[in-house]
C-alpha cells in the first residue's frame, strides 16, 4: 500500500486506494501513460492487465474483471510484511 500511498501523493489525489474499490474505468485504447493511483493498485494487487488501463485487441476474451476483495480477507491484504519492496 506504500507504494499507491506515494503516487498518490505525487499525482495530488484525494481519494484514498482500496482493496476493495475497483477503478470502475473502461478505457477505450490502451494508456502506456501512468494510470491513476487506484488502477495502479489494481494492476499491482491482480498482477495482471485491468481494463482502467488495457483495452484488449478483438480476438483476445474480455480482459481482466477485478472482483471486489472479500471483507474477510482485507486483514490478510493490510498486513505490513506483505507489501514490502513493493
Amino acid at each position: 500500500m506504500s507504494v499507491s500511498e506515494l503516487f498518490r501523493a505525487i499525482r495530488n489525489e484525494t481519494a484514498l486506494p482500496r482493496y476493495d474499490t475497483p477503478d470502475p474505468k473502461i478505457v477505450a485504447q490502451t494508456s502506456d501513460r501512468h494510470p491513476g493511483t487506484q488502477c495502479r493498485l489494481d494492476t499491482y494487487f491482480s498482477g495482471a492487465r485491468p481494463l482502467c488501463w488495457y483495452k484488449p485487441p478483438a480476438d483476445e476474451q474480455g480482459g481482466l474483471v477485478i472482483e471486489i476483495v472479500e471483507p474477510a480477507m482485507l486483514p490478510a491484504l493490510t498486513r505490513t510484511d506483505l507489501w514490502t519492496g513493493l
